[in-house]
């Protein structure tokens, strides 16, 4: 190769790389400068198009893909997307509703359930010509409340020395089913006796029944409920450990205390009485445990069932404690009065 073709050689390739240098130079100076021209400005990315032609050409291998743009001023951006969960629930008020309470108590027996004088007399007579032969079968002729108030073995004793009985000169309060009759009996002796008395009767499924005092009333059948859900409360607490108790109160349907007086006024007691005086006790002793039990609860077994108001204050070692507590308590009473009001007794498990 001739020497002047050989440096032409090297001289293309030098003076290309120069001209390369100084281009590079200006488009690093008009970058630094901010410069805005066509031709050195990055282009600006660009939303892909949907088309149905084939691309051209590939895309480099170092291109990527552009951010999509911001939506423009006029643009409304997309909602964002929401899971929607449906719930089943009752929908709740706006503002907070009053509470109301309803109290329901047993409604006064239709016109056709109420126990006339007629029906008083042949139920009770049926009932004596019937307990008169066979006690057990008489036994079945009381209501529940009844049967709890009874001693068995009392009852059955009693009847089994009776030949016959029967009823006159009935008056009823149909409202409450208290009848006011003559009792007349003879004994398997031959011995007869009349004696003027009040008995509660009542209707279940058609058969008039004896029942406890006030039984029929849906007052009294309401306070007994009432007395019942008291002592409900009161049984799982109760310990049997023989720790000294106050006895307020020892009342069944129809008892006679002439030391006290009822709420209506009288000596006589019912479950409307007995309810009213549990409570009371309660309210007046608020800083004492005030229990409402029965009979078959604690203590010895036997006799006609009671409702019992009990004070346990706890921390009483014997009875002279129990007693100088009840003086404390009723400041008002003394002699046999504090005792009718207030008995120390041991809290001791049911025994016979």
């Amino acid at each position: 190769m001739a020497p002047e073709e050989k440096r032409n050689r090297w001289l293309l390739p030098i003076g290309m790389g120069v001209a390369m240098f100084l281009v590079g130079g200006l488009l690093a100076a008009l970058w630094l400068l901010g410069g805005e021209g066509d031709d050195v400005a990055a282009p600006a990315p660009v939303t892909p198009v949907a088309t149905t032609e084939e691309p051209t050409e590939e895309p480099r291998p170092e291109q990527t893909t552009p951010a999509p743009a911001a939506p423009s001023p006029t643009e409304v951006a997309p909602e964002p997307v929401v899971e929607t969960v449906f719930v089943t629930a009752q929908p709740e008020p706006s503002t907070p509703q009053p509470v109301r309470t309803v109290v329901v108590t047993a409604a006064p027996p239709a016109d056709g359930e109420r126990i006339s004088v007629a029906d008083a007399a042949a139920g009770l007579n049926h009932y004596l010509a019937t307990v008169a032969g066979d006690p057990g079968a008489g036994w079945e002729l009381l209501t529940y409340r009844r049967q709890a108030v009874e001693d068995w073995d009392s009852y059955q004793e009693f009847w089994s020395s009776i030949a016959s009985a029967r009823v006159s000169h009935c008056t009823v309060d149909e409202q409450v089913g208290r009848a006011q009759c003559t009792i007349h009996t003879t004994t398997k002796s031959g011995k007869s006796n009349s004696a003027k008395t009040a008995l509660w009767v009542t209707r279940e499924d058609g058969v008039v029944k004896i029942d406890v005092a006030g039984g029929g009333n849906p007052a009294h059948l309401d306070a007994e409920a009432r007395l019942e859900s008291y002592r409900a409360d009161d049984l799982p607490w109760l310990s049997h450990d023989g720790r000294w108790v106050l006895v307020l109160s020892a009342k069944r349907p129809g008892i006679t205390d002439e030391l006290q007086t009822a709420a209506n006024g009288t000596h006589t007691f019912y479950f409307p009485d007995i309810l009213a005086e549990y409570e009371s006790l309660a309210s007046r002793l608020y800083d004492v445990d005030v229990l409402m039990l029965r009979t078959a609860d604690f203590g010895k077994q036997g006799g006609t069932d009671l409702w019992f108001t009990v004070a346990d204050p706890g921390g009483l070692n014997s009875e002279e404690d129990a007693k100088a507590w009840c003086a404390a308590a009723f400041p008002e009473l003394s002699g046999k009065a504090l005792s009718n009001q207030c008995l120390p007794r041991k809290m001791t498990a049911p025994h016979w």
